[in-house]
């Protein structure tokens, strides 16, 4: 089942202050059988000549609503609002909704770090090496942090090629939600990217313990964290994607350390 949609992307958002190059982009929704009787869908946006693959992990739940007509639950997560910039530096851009068997507002709910959701993200990994011979990325950001080093854990073959943390939820946030910490951090052996902002308050964000995460992920192959700092006044609560939380204003800044780690 898919849909694909010929779109030239032009970006002149207000949001950004630096001018992209347009890009000629085809959309499409793909779904694909990960368990019997469950199947999970996933946004694509594909360039012409794609150079790397990125399957962006949205936070809290991670409910999107992904049907053929496009993602339907509103939101401004950073990563679900840019992943357009993530198609213009050539890479093969997948949103990834929950599985429809976690179908509602909370979603995956300490459910990320279970060995069958890794199985779950290893049949969307084999569906987008199927679109190109590129690397395969797995980016996560606020909950979706936990997704991401999951599948980079449990995935010791036919998993991703590299991993990107953002905003990463480094304590326990009650009702079972889970945190990075419930992951085998240690089994991480791919190149691994950190970035945190300075000024993140959301309570499970903190980071001076985010700080602490490359001694924890001490056996990636390659492994940087990059603190950033400034952005445009929060529109959103701290945990909130519109505030340092969600690089509310510095969104550009993000994405290209995060494309200059990946085509490195």
């Amino acid at each position: 089942m898919r849909i694909h949609r010929r779109l030239d992307f032009l970006f002149i958002f207000l949001l950004f202050s630096s001018p992209l190059l347009q890009a000629q982009v085809t959309e499409s929704v793909e779904v694909v059988t990960v368990r019997q009787g469950v199947t999970q869908s996933y946004l694509m946006l594909k360039p012409d000549n794609p150079v790397a693959t990125v399957i962006l992990f949205a936070g809290y739940g991670g409910y999107l609503d992904i049907t053929q007509d496009g993602i339907q639950q509103p939101s401004n997560n950073f990563l679900v609002r840019t992943r357009e910039l993530f198609a213009n530096n050539n890479f093969i851009t997948a949103v990834v909704d929950v599985p429809s068997d976690f179908s509602g507002v909370d979603g995956i709910l300490g459910w990320r770090a279970t060995e069958t959701h890794a199985n779950d993200l290893k049949k969307i990994i084999a569906d987008l090496r199927k679109q190109a011979d590129v690397p395969v990325w797995l980016i996560g950001t606020s909950r979706g942090t936990i997704s991401a080093a999951n599948a980079a854990a449990r995935l010791q073959s036919n998993g991703a090629d590299g991993l990107v943390l953002t905003a990463t939820v480094v304590e326990s946030g009650g009702r079972n939600s889970g945190y990075v910490g419930d992951v085998d951090l240690e089994k991480i052996r791919i190149p691994t990217l950190i970035i945190h902002h300075e000024e993140d308050d959301c309570i499970v964000c903190d980071f001076y313990t985010a700080e602490r995460l490359p001694s924890e992920i001490k056996n990636a192959s390659r492994l940087k964290f990059i603190p950033v700092k400034g952005g445009l006044p929060a529109k959103s609560g701290s945990c909130g994607p519109l505030s340092e939380h969600g690089f509310y204003g510095i969104e550009d800044k993000v994405i290209n350390a995060i494309t200059m780690f990946i085509n490195n």
